[in-house]
């Protein structure tokens, strides 16, 4: 459904803990040799471990639907 928030559960490096993330406030996202950099308004930064392609794959998904 267009419109609504899209939101996918990563999990951070620096803890290992799972978290939801709302790609709606993502302003880049970045490969890394481990795991993707994601990049949040106001220069918030956190590494999940999740590959960029796995991200992209789910994000590209949810467009389309």
């Amino acid at each position: 459904m267009k419109g609504l928030p899209m939101w996918m559960e990563v999990t951070a490096v620096s803890n290992n803990q799972k978290f939801a993330i709302n790609f709606d406030h993502v302003t880049q996202i970045s490969p890394l040799s481990q795991g993707t950099l994601i990049m949040r308004a106001g220069n918030e930064r956190v590494q999940v471990m999740e590959s960029y392609d796995y991200i992209v794959a789910r994000l590209h998904a949810a467009a389309t639907k």
